[in-house]
């Protein structure tokens, strides 16, 4: 079992609204004005998901989005205190800790090796339920860094995400005190005791 980094506990965060388009049933957004045929710029520190429907911050907790960007340092937290991260931002109040099946979505591989982006296919918990298959593809194939670009997500939305561990809201059936989380320097996810710290970037539903 992969184990999450211990690092101290802390708390704050940021983020949207659905993009004008959806809401008002207007023009489509074509794949021109999307960011790698995915992502639309909300114009206010979050971005719509086209494929998924799901709106994200751009920064991780504990970043502030300012001038195009994210600064400031993502702040990390154990399980029991990323589920109670959410925020008022863009708008909105409902911001909340993903899944771990909306976590994996978001796993860009830039060297398109199994795929470019993961849209839910199954995770770790497949691979052990099969025994560890040889042939299952689990994250970013090759070395990090060299055979593809890390963090595992496209980095011209999400920018200066840690290369590291974020949490979703599930736990490991397996193991109670156990919960899910995406590993962003390769796009494996795995599951850590609760104790252990790793990011959070929130998510809310369109309406």
């Amino acid at each position: 079992m992969r184990t999450f980094p211990l690092i101290p506990l802390l708390a704050t965060l940021l983020l949207p609204a659905a993009p004008a388009w959806a809401e008002k049933g207007m023009v489509e957004i074509t794949s021109d004005a999307l960011i790698a045929d995915r992502y639309q710029d909300n114009g206010d520190g979050t971005t719509t998901d086209v494929k998924t429907k799901l709106i994200w911050m751009r920064c991780s907790v504990g970043q502030t989005w300012t001038s195009g960007t994210c600064s400031g340092e993502a702040k990390k937290f154990n399980w029991e205190d990323a589920k109670k991260q959410t925020a008022s931002f863009a708008g909105h109040n409902d911001w909340r800790l993903p899944t771990i099946e909306e976590l994996r979505t978001l796993v860009y591989c830039s060297n398109g090796k199994p795929d470019y982006f993961n849209m839910g296919k199954p995770g770790r918990d497949e691979y052990e339920a099969q025994g560890n298959p040889s042939d299952f593809d689990l994250g970013c194939q090759g070395e990090i860094g060299k055979d593809h670009e890390s963090p595992t997500i496209v980095q011209s939305i999400f920018p200066n995400t840690p290369a590291d561990v974020f949490w979703s809201s599930a736990l490991y059936a397996g193991y109670s005190d156990d919960a899910w989380g995406m590993f962003f320097d390769d796009g494996n996810d795995d599951h850590g005791g609760h104790s252990h710290d790793g990011h959070v970037r929130l998510v809310r539903d369109s309406q």
